[in-house]
């Protein structure tokens, strides 16, 4: 069987999935971002759809999907699984493909667009061809069940990380203790309410507070929070990223889901 994946951007951890587990299938890859928030740029060595022209990008879905007896694409609202949804549609030679997705369950407000979410995602998931590989935990399983996709279809796909990078043989532990956030800095992340605890806990005790990453929120946050105590170290990659977690002493996760 000839597998195709198509990651949505070059992140750290979309890298390391490919190299720990698809190139070690031999299960070829495409990229259809070449840029990331997550990550330095990419190898050359792979495929980055946005580099090539609109007529070349169809050319390649379509060659991809005559090529793969089974296609997995990241996401379900972007051109590639949409055409290739569409190419298995009118085929006579039906195709299983898979999105994966590592969004949770997440009803519009607005009458419109929860209309437009539930007709769209209700035909591509009620499709028997159609496979959802949930990234993360049950709960992830909620959206495709949600919008008419059988149980027996769906599979938890957990995310990724390559934990040799991070692996410290012996840790040892900073003087000033260290809380580090890492992730971006947008509202349902939580990391104004992370800031506030730690203001009103640790800001009279031997510690410090780093921030690592960027989003909506990083500038106002940091012109209302940054101090000798609460350190903003914006976007960090490879070496860099690695040497902040063997120096913290405790990782923070706030995130509100």
């Amino acid at each position: 069987m000839k597998v195709f994946c198509y990651f949505v951007e070059p992140a750290s951890y979309t890298l390391d999935l490919a190299a720990n587990v698809f190139d070690k299938k031999y299960i070829n890859q495409a990229f259809i971002k070449s840029v990331s928030l997550a990550e330095a740029p990419p190898t050359s060595s792979k495929v980055f759809l946005d580099k090539l022209s609109w007529i070349y990008r169809i050319r390649f879905v379509i060659n991809t999907f005559r090529n793969n007896d089974f296609i997995i694409v990241n996401g379900y609202n972007n051109y590639p699984f949409f055409l290739t949804f569409i190419l298995n549609v009118f085929s006579f030679k039906k195709k299983h493909i898979a999105t994966e997705s590592d969004t949770q369950l997440s009803v519009p407000k607005n009458l419109l667009k929860r209309l437009l979410k539930w007709v769209y995602l209700s035909i591509i998931f009620r499709n028997k061809y159609v496979l959802g590989f949930a990234g993360g935990s049950k709960s992830h399983k909620e959206l495709f069940k949600h919008y008419g996709m059988l149980e027996g279809r769906i599979f938890l796909m957990p995310m990724m990380v390559d934990n040799k990078k991070f692996y410290c043989d012996k840790k040892v532990f900073p003087k000033l203790f260290t809380f580090l956030y890492v992730g971006r800095i947008i509202k349902h992340k939580n990391v104004e309410a992370l800031i506030r605890q730690f203001n009103a806990n640790f800001n009279d005790k031997d510690a410090v507070l780093r921030i690592v990453g960027s989003g909506a929120e990083s500038d106002d946050l940091q012109t209302k929070y940054e101090s000798n105590k609460v350190n903003f170290e914006g976007k960090l990659f490879d070496k860099n990223l690695i040497n902040e977690f063997h120096n913290a002493s405790c990782f923070v996760c706030p995130s509100l889901f």
